[in-house]
Order: structure tokens, then sequence, then C-alpha cells
């Protein structure tokens, strides 16, 4: 005797109910890796804009408009606390490629610039004998680079 199948009872591919609300593991991993880049830049586009961005201080002009230096300070985790000098040409923005920095000294500090001659930049930095400059460039293109550090509690320059 032959059996005869209840097709009503038999389910295809398209008939059957679809799990709702799962999505595939390739997806949660893809979403997961998009949100967590979208964190981390925002993170450090925050770090680099807010905390860790070289802030101006002073600035000057060589006599002959030729070149600028600039006085910066930086200070946030985990960029490190230091003045800088950096010198450029007059033309180009404080971010090109072109300005170098010839001066870096650990720490906030009482940092003043101003051009000796056409092509010959000052670094006067008060009260900072005591401490050991990070850089200190003598020569950058066709300036020379002069630091005079001064005491004001013994009223002697070096």
């Amino acid at each position: 005797m032959a059996e005869t199948l209840d097709h009503s009872r038999l389910q295809t591919a398209e008939s059957r109910p679809r799990k709702r609300g799962s999505l595939p593991l390739v997806a949660v991993a893809v979403v997961t890796a998009t949100i967590t880049a979208t964190v981390v830049g925002l993170i450090a586009f925050i770090a680099l804009t807010y905390g860790f961005a070289k802030r101006p201080i002073s600035a000057a002009t060589s006599p002959d408009k030729q070149y600028t230096a600039a006085v910066y300070q930086r200070s946030g985790f985990p960029a490190r606390n230091a003045t800088f000098v950096s010198v450029r040409p007059s033309l180009s923005s404080p971010n090109s490629r072109e300005a170098r920095d010839v001066f870096v000294i650990d720490g906030p500090q009482g940092v003043g610039v101003f051009w000796s001659g056409e092509r010959e930049l000052t670094v006067v930095c008060v009260a900072c004998g005591h401490h050991m400059y990070a850089q200190h460039e003598e020569r950058w293109r066709d300036v020379a680079v002069k630091v005079v550090s001064y005491d004001a509690d013994s009223d002697n320059s070096r």
C-alpha cells in the first residue's frame, strides 16, 4: 500500500516564517567597527583641536618682512607640556611644512622673541637658566638663532 503525502503540512523555504530581529554576525561586526572608528576619530579631533594644539603666545616679523618667529605653548596629555619658538617664511601659514621649531623648552616658560637683525633672531627666556633646553637650533636656513636666558632674581643673563 502506498502512502500518500499530505502536501498541506509541507513547508518550503519561502513559506517558513522568518526570524525577526536578528542580524548576521558580519553585519554586527561592521556596525561595531564603524561606531568604534567614529568615537576614536571624535576623541582625536577634540584632543587635537582643544587639548594638544600649540597655542600662540606672541610673534615677531623680521625687519625685512621675510620671516616670522612665533612663541607657542602646548599642554595636555599625551602631548608634552612645552614652550616652542617656531620660524617660518612670512607668507606661509603657521601650520605649513616650512615652519620649523628652533627652540623648545619643557613646561610653560616665559619666552619671548625679537629680531636683533634682518637674519638674527633672539629668543629671550626669563628664569629658564636652570632648565635644560629640549631643542635649540643655532641656525635655520639663513637665520641665526641666539638664546638669552635672563634670571630676574640674580639679574644675570647667559
